[in-house]
């Protein structure tokens, strides 16, 4: 499924459109709503939706770089982007988010746990051979 996204209902969206760090900025708040689980920035929830992204960058680290490293995102990009709107649905609540989250480490945990075992494992028996 493809990720469609629209920026016409921001105000002035030109000035987004027309500016290259504008545009960078707008591409990773689209793709930060699949990983936010909010598909729509308004009034009522852009605080929330950048508090999540914020999250997310402080376990996973900024999405952004510019010419001297990461850039983090800041809450005024997030505000200036009410009316930006994507096909991510259904919007997940807090707990919802939370839970997938959560479910998700677990995997990679496990994933990760296995194959340091794995690893541990051949090297004792390299070594007992």
């Amino acid at each position: 499924m493809s990720l469609d996204w629209s920026i016409e209902k921001v105000e002035n969206w030109k000035e987004l459109a027309d500016d290259q760090q504008e545009r960078v900025i707008t591409d990773t708040v689209v793709f930060g709503c699949m990983a936010v689980g909010i598909g729509k920035i308004t009034e009522e929830n852009w605080h929330e939706w950048y508090a999540r992204f914020a999250w997310i960058e402080k376990h996973d680290g900024p999405w952004m770089r510019d010419g001297d490293g990461p850039l983090k995102m800041k809450p005024e990009w997030v505000k200036r982007r009410i009316g930006l709107s994507t096909n991510v649905y259904p919007h997940e609540t807090r707990s919802q988010w939370i839970g997938r989250l959560l479910k998700n480490e677990k995997i990679d945990m496990n994933r990760w746990i296995d194959m340091e075992v794995r690893t541990l494992e051949m090297k004792e028996a390299k070594s007992d051979a």
